[in-house]
This record gives C-alpha cells, sequence and structure tokens, in this order.
C-alpha cells in the first residue's frame, strides 16, 4: 500500500465528511432561522428540519462507519446522496414554478449548495484511488486490532 495515497486518502475523506456534515448543520440552521423568522412558515418547516436531523444523523454515523472499513456504508451513502442530489435538483426546479415565499426562499438557496457537495462526494466515493486506497488500509488497520485482541 502507498503510504502517500492513503494519507492523501485520509485528508480527503476528512475534507469531505466535514463539508458533508457542515452542509446538513447549514440546512438545519437556515431552516430554523426561517422558521421563526416568518413565523406562519413553520408548520411547514417543521417535518423538513426534523428529516434534516435524522439525515445527519445517518450521515454521520455512517462516515464514522466507514473508519472502519466497511465497504456496503459506501454505497449505502453513495446512494443516499444520489437521491439527495436528485430531490435537491428537484427542488431547484419545482422553485422556479412554486410561487410561495417559503418554496423560493428555502429550498432554491440551500439547494444549490446540496447539489454541489453532493457531487463532489459521490464523485470522491466512487472514483477516488486514494479513498480505496484508504479505505483497504482502514480495513487491515480494522482486522489486525481484533485479531490482536483475541
Amino acid at each position: 500500500m502507498d503510504g502517500f495515497l492513503i494519507n492523501t486518502g485520509r485528508k480527503q475523506f476528512l475534507l469531505v465528511s466535514s463539508l458533508i456534515i457542515l452542509v446538513s448543520l447549514y440546512t438545519i440552521g437556515f431552516y430554523v432561522y426561517f422558521s421563526f423568522s416568518y413565523k406562519n412558515f413553520f408548520n411547514n418547516l417543521k417535518f423538513e428540519i426534523a428529516k434534516e436531523i435524522f439525515y445527519l444523523i445517518i450521515i454521520t454515523c455512517s462516515l464514522a462507519s466507514i473508519k472502519r472499513g466497511y465497504k456496503w456504508i459506501i454505497y449505502f451513502l453513495i446512494i443516499l446522496f444520489s437521491s439527495k442530489t436528485y430531490y435537491a435538483l428537484k427542488g431547484i426546479s419545482w422553485t422556479s414554478i412554486n410561487s410561495d415565499i417559503s418554496g423560493r426562499f428555502t429550498n432554491y438557496y440551500i439547494s444549490n449548495f446540496k447539489v454541489v457537495i453532493y457531487c463532489i462526494s459521490i464523485l470522491f466515493f466512487c472514483f477516488s484511488k486514494s479513498f480505496k486506497e484508504y479505505i483497504k488500509y482502514q480495513k487491515t488497520k480494522f482486522t489486525r486490532v481484533q485479531s490482536s485482541n483475541n
């Protein structure tokens, strides 16, 4: 295993995962701010806030599981980010038709960030050679620790 690829994969993984978590936190913060600013839209955004918190918990647990070298988590995250990219693009196209202020503000500005970050993460998880080397290293490191404990 190439040490340079492993270190590069580790740094890229930390960068991509921190970007994903920051986008989720930004989305939650924006929804909370918007719901308190426009109190009549709070009932519409309660479900969105709960859904984003649920996604944040799932993504954080999945990213923590990648550190152990689980390969199936990568496929799960690729499917999750692909679906979230699809819904973000759908939200952008819907806001051009939608006329109410809640849909226009919340979906349009947040969806632009989501699409970029999720596409970067999909490219990283699918095609990065350094990330694949990092996952191989993590898997062998985790199995060595498990075998030394037995």
